[in-house]
């Protein structure tokens, strides 16, 4: 049986394979960028692909919290955007 990869969402805390979430990650010059294929250096923050929980994790400042700085407004804009895209293409 294959190893799959679970991460836990910085909104609702539950946990999903690594591939179904959204990816955040703080690179190392202290910038912030959307992740989707899970394979920039640098730390991540998963949130599920759930307009849900994007919405609460934005409300709740959650991807603050989890990078113990403030993430811009830009980034939050660039997450609901790929969300949404990625809603539409199913």
């Amino acid at each position: 049986m294959k190893y799959i990869p679970k991460r836990k969402c910085v909104a609702c805390h539950s946990i999903h394979p690594k591939n179904e979430m959204i990816r955040m990650a703080k690179l190392a010059n202290g910038t912030y960028q959307l992740d989707p294929d899970h394979k920039l250096d640098g730390r991540g923050a998963y949130v599920c692909n759930q307009t849900d929980c994007i919405e609460q994790a934005i409300k709740k400042n959650a991807f603050h919290r989890s990078f113990k700085t403030k993430v811009s407004d830009e980034c939050y804009e660039e997450l609901k955007k790929f969300q949404e895209e990625s809603f539409h293409a199913r």
